[in-house]
């Protein structure tokens, strides 16, 4: 990791802080943990503290608990889309029963083969922040 001067440091903090207060605003718990971390291992690096990389920039665990995976809701929604299945394992239960519900016009069938690319396609980070 290459060494960043003062003043880089500073509009780093500057943006991190920015960043803080949207997720702070959205309620994003998990990104607010993250980007405290990431402002504490700069503030303590800029006092000479010894930070490991992977202190800075690794995402919380709390992070990965309740996410759901875009590949799994993908083939979910490509295989058994007509009957809502990937709207189930994303916990809109609302959406899944109407899924079911017309289930036989075929018309959810469609709109699971298109939802399911739209997630296969989608960035992991893209879908946490859209689905989940």
């Amino acid at each position: 990791m290459p060494d960043l001067t003062h003043s880089e440091a500073l509009r780093l903090l500057a943006a991190l802080e920015d960043k803080r207060q949207d997720a702070i605003d959205r309620g994003d718990l998990d990104e607010l943990s993250v980007l405290d971390r990431r402002i504490h291992a700069i503030e303590a690096a800029m006092n000479g503290e010894v930070v490991r990389y992977s202190d800075a920039l690794a995402p919380s665990r709390s992070a990965a608990v309740g996410e759901k995976n875009h590949v799994v809701a993908g083939v979910l929604a490509l295989v058994l889309g007509w009957v809502g299945a990937h709207k189930f394992y994303l916990g809109k239960t609302g959406q899944g029963l109407l899924y079911l519900l017309f289930f036989w016009t075929l018309l959810p069938a469609l709109i699971g083969f298109v939802e399911g690319i739209v997630y296969l396609v989608s960035s992991p980070e893209d879908f946490a922040r859209k689905y989940s």
